[in-house]
Formats: C-alpha cells, structure tokens, sequence
C-alpha cells in the first residue's frame, strides 16, 4: 500500500510539472513579419504582418524604426503606426519611406515603442513582448 501512495504522489508531481511547463510556453508576443519590400517610384513601400498573442487587444502600437544602409549607416529615424492590433487576428500595415528605394535598405532596426496602448499595456510591455523576423533580403531587428 505504501508503494502505491509514493507511485501517485510520484504520478502527481510529474503531471503538476507538466502543466506548469504547459504555463510558461504559452508566451504572450507581439509577431512583427517584415513580410514584402517594394520600389515604387523613389520610395520604398514596406509591407508587415502584425501578430497580436498577447492576451488583450492593443488599442494602439506606434514603434520608433531606424532604416540603415547596407554599409550599416543611419537613413532614417521614422515612427511607424501600427494602429489597433486585436487580439488573435493578423494586421497588414504598409509604409511608404519617399526618397529611398529598398535595394538601398540593408536593415530595419525596431528601436523601441514609442506607445503602446490597451488594458494593462505600456511601452515597455509591448517592447518586451516583440518579436521580429523578416521574409525579405531587407534585416529586421527589434
């Protein structure tokens, strides 16, 4: 009877670390996809795909970007406005950068968040939560 009690216990302790494991993968990120890159004109248009996994909507993500040279030299510091991100459901935001074209972008740096507004949320929290990744021969760093 004493083995039986310590196989449960045992069984118990196993399954309590299984969830807790379970817990901690579920991470709450915000999934920023420097997802297409394209020339028009004199300006290059950058395409994204905004994945909020967080566990609120965001009522307002506007991010602080540096766009660098292929040689790593500054073109631009730039506000990026994201808008409303609602929780679960993929955003495409566009920005047209005038008077560079893509082929001259070697990376584009997330600075930092320059507001980040929803229950619960700040700057820090969406800085935090970033993660970045690119699709394009254009780097994307956060």
């Amino acid at each position: 009877m004493k083995l039986h009690r310590n196989f449960v216990s045992a069984l118990l302790i196993c399954l309590g670390s299984a969830v807790a494991a379970d817990e901690t993968d579920k991470t709450e990120t915000l999934r920023v996809e420097l997802n297409a890159a394209d020339t028009i004109g004199d300006a290059c248009r950058l395409t994204f795909l905004i994945n909020n996994d967080l566990a609120v909507d965001v009522e307002s993500l506007v991010v602080e970007t540096v766009l660098f040279s292929k040689e790593q030299q500054v073109i631009l510091l730039t506000l990026f406005d994201f808008a409303a991100l609602p929780l679960g459901r993929p955003r495409v935001r566009q920005f047209q950068v005038p008077n560079v074209t893509c082929d001259g972008i070697g990376m584009v740096l997330v600075n930092g968040a320059d507001n980040c507004a929803g229950n619960g949320l700040n700057a820090a929290v969406c800085e935090r939560s970033l993660v970045v990744s690119s699709r394009t021969s254009i780097a994307l760093e956060g």
